[in-house]
């Protein structure tokens, strides 16, 4: 087993020509892509809060503790 990760390791470090675990994939992020991820999840984050508080604000009290 050790001897398999050794070859591993030696490989992409020759592959590389880094003594990491690069595997050849390169990912290359521009700062509009960091801008829509982030646009995004706050855009996610609003609706998740305001539209619940929207719609109990439109219930009526009495209605709301009918039930209760």
């Amino acid at each position: 087993m050790t001897t398999i990760l050794t070859e591993f390791r030696q490989a992409t470090r020759r592959s590389a020509g880094s003594p990491g675990y690069n595997l050849g994939v390169f990912l290359t992020l521009s700062p509009a892509l960091y801008a829509l991820g982030i646009g995004g999840v706050l855009l996610a984050a609003l609706l998740a809060s305001v539209m619940p508080a929207w719609c109990a604000a439109r219930v009526q009290p009495m209605a709301a503790l009918r039930y209760e």
